[in-house]
């Protein structure tokens, strides 16, 4: 008896399963093309191209594997910065088919995206790929055609908080430190979605990453082509315009005090407010949201504030200049917790913080649109628990030595989502 090789055998089932009438007439004569092509060839043959078959299946899936991890990783980095999921599953996907959209000859692939929960409560990134190729003799051997897949996870470990994002992407050098300026935030994450360049200062931080080069004495040494990171408070309402002014006349005015002890209560105060001498200035507690004008510190004056956040409108201006003091902490309750300075979208002024006794700026310094140049000679923000900067452009010039302090275990002022602590470093998870 002689025994024919399996393929043909399957062959041969296929051909009389085929049904009668004209339809059937062709889909047996094609059945029979493929038929006689399996007859027509060798065992060996047969064995010889489906070792090819399956050589080339194997190399794809090695490759999918790799493009599986390279996105699952992109994905789970960005996730532990952002915090936004959206984002995350994004930028997962792009990195996969941007891989795939440069392979010569690939198989027809899917790509899939999501967050997978991990122990204890760990997030992960998990990126899938599902591929077909067609297979010997019009997908008989197997039949069907091949389809496979291969899947990778990825999540993040660590505990650096985000204390710094320069997110302007269309200008390149939106991070600059220059003179003798230094940046101090060993516990920190700081980022760009530009350049880092530093001429003449210098950055200490715990991580230090930008989208394009970063450039200057960084320790340790940079993370360059880092995914990007979008602002995280990009939903956040803080309009000002429109408001009714709190005061007398109701209207912009000019104050100049120069002299003498006052208290602010909060609300809208429109016009120009400058405060030089000795005076000092209380903010009390509650959101101050300013119109209309400028806030200038000079001289020895004293600005102080406790629970408090300043919004500035998109005409306002800001300098902190001279020998002025800051003390300021930010919310701890309301929309706005977490916050101790912002300015409204579509302010392009230049916030100026250039004073030598600038002691606290406790929660977050937001200027979406703005430059936030910071100088002078001194210590900036060191007694704070944990600053946070969140701007569209930073430049620090001059002398000054800003810290960013990550001490959130000792501040009852929270974070607002989006900052704080976070994992930032990534691994595969098996």
């Amino acid at each position: 008896m002689v025994m024919m090789p399996f393929p043909y055998l399957r062959a041969l089932r296929t051909a009389r399963r085929r049904p009668s009438g004209p339809r059937g007439f062709w889909r047996a004569t094609t059945g029979n093309v493929a038929l006689i092509v399996a007859l027509s060839i060798p065992g060996a043959a047969t064995l010889a191209f489906g070792a090819i078959d399956v050589s080339s299946i194997m190399g794809d899936r090695a490759r999918m594997r790799s493009i599986a991890e390279a996105a699952a990783l992109a994905g789970a980095r960005n996730l532990s910065v952002a915090m936004s999921e959206s984002n995350a599953l994004e930028q997962a996907r792009a990195m996969a088919e941007g891989v795939i959209s440069e392979w010569r000859d690939s198989p027809s692939l899917t790509v899939a995206a999501e967050i997978t929960e991990l122990h204890g409560g760990v997030k992960g990134v998990t990126v899938r790929l599902d591929a077909a190729r067609p297979s010997l003799f019009g997908d008989l051997l197997p039949p069907g055609g091949w389809h496979y897949s291969s899947a990778a996870t990825a999540s993040s470990v660590g505990m650096k908080p985000l204390c710094v994002l320069a997110f302007d992407d269309a200008m390149t050098k939106n991070f600059l430190v220059q003179n003798a300026a230094e940046i101090r935030a060993p516990e920190c994450l700081v980022h760009s979605n530009g350049d880092v360049e530093v001429t003449g200062g210098r950055i200490e931080a715990g991580q230090t990453q930008a989208v394009g080069a970063a450039t200057g004495d960084i320790t340790p040494d940079a993370i360059t082509d880092a995914p990007p990171v979008d602002d995280p408070f990009a939903d956040i309402d803080m309009a000002v315009s429109g408001l009714p002014c709190v005061g007398k006349g109701k209207s912009p005015t000019v104050v100049a005090i120069t002299i003498g002890v006052y208290t602010i209560k909060p609300g809208v105060h429109c016009g120009a407010i400058s405060v030089g001498g000795n005076a000092v200035v209380t903010l009390a507690p509650g959101e101050h949201r300013f119109t209309l004008g400028s806030l200038v510190m000079r001289g020895a004056a004293r600005l102080l504030g406790d629970d408090v956040v300043l919004i500035f409108d998109k005409t306002w201006a800001t300098k902190f200049k001279e020998d002025s003091v800051i003390n300021l902490t930010g919310r701890r309750s309301g929309a706005l917790a977490g916050f101790v300075m912002m300015a409204d979208r579509g302010n392009t002024q230049r916030f100026e913080i250039d004073s030598t006794h600038v002691e606290r700026l406790d929660g977050v310094i937001y200027v979406p649109d703005a430059e936030l140049l910071i100088g002078g000679r001194s210590d900036i923000a060191r007694q704070s628990d944990w600053t946070v900067i969140v701007a569209n452009q930073l430049t620090l010039s001059g002398n000054p030595r800003l810290y960013l302090n990550a001490d959130y275990g000792a501040s009852d002022i929270t974070a607002p989502a989006g900052v704080g602590p976070r994992r930032d470093a990534v691994r595969l998870v098996e």
